[in-house]
């Protein structure tokens, strides 16, 4: 679990975490440090997060869909389709579904070569 704090009083702060006007959120993995810096009056804790999607043992799996336009173009560079001057989401899909025979609802392992090699292992 990750929490996020955020600056709220001050121009700077150095304790139990450090933040900055410039940098004023901080992730901690800890609840008890998330409480400890939110307790110092400095911060509020502002999200909470259960591990990401990330994690190198859980595979990357989404459908065409639900991929942003960053993801779809790593999609699509890692399958081999050439989507240069292609800029709209919709157009990118529609392009991914006829060159790799796809819906734009499928679910798609997607990732590195790399990391999907290193998934599967």
């Amino acid at each position: 679990m990750s929490f996020r704090l955020k600056l709220k009083k001050a121009l700077s702060y150095t304790g139990v975490v450090s933040a900055s006007k410039d940098n004023p959120y901080v992730d901690v993995e800890d609840k008890a440090i998330a409480e400890k810096a939110a307790a110092t009056g400095y911060f509020e804790i502002v999200g909470e997060e259960s591990p990401k999607s990330e994690d190198i043992n859980e595979p990357m799996v989404k459908s065409l869909e639900k991929m942003n336009i960053s993801e779809l173009e790593t999609f699509a560079a890692y399958s081999n389709v050439d989507i240069k001057g292609i800029t709209k989401k919709a157009d990118i899909i529609s392009k991914l579904e006829t060159e790799l025979n796809i819906s734009k609802t499928d679910m798609i392992e997607y990732g590195s070569p790399a990391m999907t090699g290193l998934q599967e292992s």
